[in-house]
């Protein structure tokens, strides 16, 4: 009984980079894409959701495996590749970082705006949110980000959970067969790409949740076992999924069941969305919806923000020190050094915002083509780190681990190369 008791205790103690995971993941992709792909297809399009998360479940995982067996960061091992690939990883981060920043950002002012009808353009409501996330990010740091995730991933769960079950009723699953399998037409094949892109999330997010659980074990100042974080790694996986099956059957359920023609811009989709809630159920449902709405968007931009300003931190200091200091890096980041970096990603994501003002899903989709096309490429860099001498072999994957990682990294490269040609044709 009492190591039972201990087990759950130095489990809490690591609890938290799984939900900052969690959230990072459940925002455009699930929000937006997931309620989107059951309104045009049915629930069924959860099999195109298992197998992106299937394909790049290993290197997600890798992320906190490799710094609980060695409490040094993905940004460390993929530094001590060499400069022949950090270099390309470090610049693709930094281009990637503003494009989402930006996407995420745009996405949170339309449908916060929206959804609570809020009397402000939705440059002055993104504007608000990113002065609201340096704030947050620069005072807290990770403490106060660990402790806001967990309490906006356990009210978007409740509210979006309430949702699906009062929707239930309303879905015409013969109407989601007769839709199932999707034509393959090149729009439903970029559709389909949009949403496994940033599904769960993009692949550097195994970077960012490799960072998360090295600044948690400094936060708590208790290292955790690998089991642990692969534990604590379930959690937010797991989670991701079920949430992205729960925005399906609203899509499904609400737009399918209300016989209506799904709007295209963000602001138009939020406003039917809300409206047929309340509508098909009654006006309470809305109040569901627009919490869970909002919820789901600002903690993506803010876990993200935070995720990519470690990430670049962590850059510039490989790229400035010798490999000799980095074991006396605790996981705290320099405060001047990050609190610089949040306000340049934020200053440089809102003028990408304001570039695509007029087109989120122009942004959306470079935010999410960029993604898929980039994940063979940091899969095979998060592949050689965690089966490299950095780890002992106890601590590296199983055989079987290692040749289902190597038909994913393969599966991902054929996907890519297939969609770049759709692209160029």
């Amino acid at each position: 009984m009492g190591k039972m008791n201990s087990s759950l205790n130095n489990f809490f103690r690591v609890f938290g980079p799984g939900l900052l995971f969690a959230a990072v993941a459940i925002g455009v992709s699930h929000l937006v894409q997931s309620t989107r792909a059951g309104a045009f297809y049915g629930p069924a399009m959860i099999l195109f959701v298992l197998a992106s998360m299937a394909v790049k479940y290993p290197f997600y995982r890798f992320g906190p495996q490799y710094t609980a067996a060695t409490g040094r960061t993905l940004v460390d091992a993929f530094r001590r590749q060499g400069l022949w690939v950090f270099i390309p990883f470090s610049l693709l981060m930094v281009l990637t970082s503003f494009i989402a920043i930006a996407a995420l950002s745009s996405g949170t002012a339309v449908i916060a705006g929206n959804a609570f009808q809020l009397d402000y353009s939705p440059v002055k409501i993104a504007v608000f949110l990113l002065v609201a996330n340096a704030v947050i990010l620069g005072f807290g740091r990770y403490h106060w980000l660990d402790i806001i995730m967990k309490l906006f991933v356990f009210i978007l769960s409740l509210s979006t959970i309430a949702a699906t079950l009062i929707t239930l009723p309303i879905i015409d699953w013969s109407r989601t067969v007769q839709q199932f399998p999707p034509e393959m037409t090149k729009t439903a094949i970029i559709f389909i790409v949009a949403l496994v892109g940033w599904m769960p999330a993009p692949l550097e997010a195994a970077v960012g949740h490799s960072l998360w659980t090295k600044a948690k074990a400094s936060d708590s100042g208790y290292r955790p076992k690998i089991k642990e974080s692969i534990m604590d790694f379930h959690v937010g996986y797991v989670g991701t999924l079920f949430l992205s099956f729960c925005f399906m059957l609203l899509g499904a359920g609400v737009l399918q069941a209300e016989g209506n023609e799904l709007a295209r811009g963000a602001a138009a989709f939020t406003g039917q969305f809300i409206s047929l809630y309340e509508s098909a159920l009654g006006e309470w449902s809305g109040i569901l919806v627009r919490v869970s709405a909002t919820v789901v968007m600002y903690s993506t931009l803010l876990a993200a923000t935070d995720n990519y300003g470690r990430m670049i931190s962590g850059i510039f200091l490989r790229l400035n020190t010798p490999e000799q200091s980095w074991e006396r890096d605790a996981g705290q980041l320099p405060s001047v050094l990050y609190n610089v970096l949040i306000v340049v990603l934020s200053t440089g994501g809102f003028f990408v915002f304001l570039l695509f003002a007029e087109s989120f899903r122009t942004l959306l989709a470079i935010a999410t083509s960029a993604a898929f096309i980039s994940a063979p490429f940091i899969a095979v860099l998060v592949y050689r780190s965690i089966t490299s001498d950095d780890l002992e072999d106890s601590q590296k994957p199983t055989p079987g681990l290692r040749r289902y990682s190597i038909f994913c990294i393969a599966a991902l490269t054929v996907f890519a190369i297939a969609y770049i040609f759709l692209l160029l044709t």
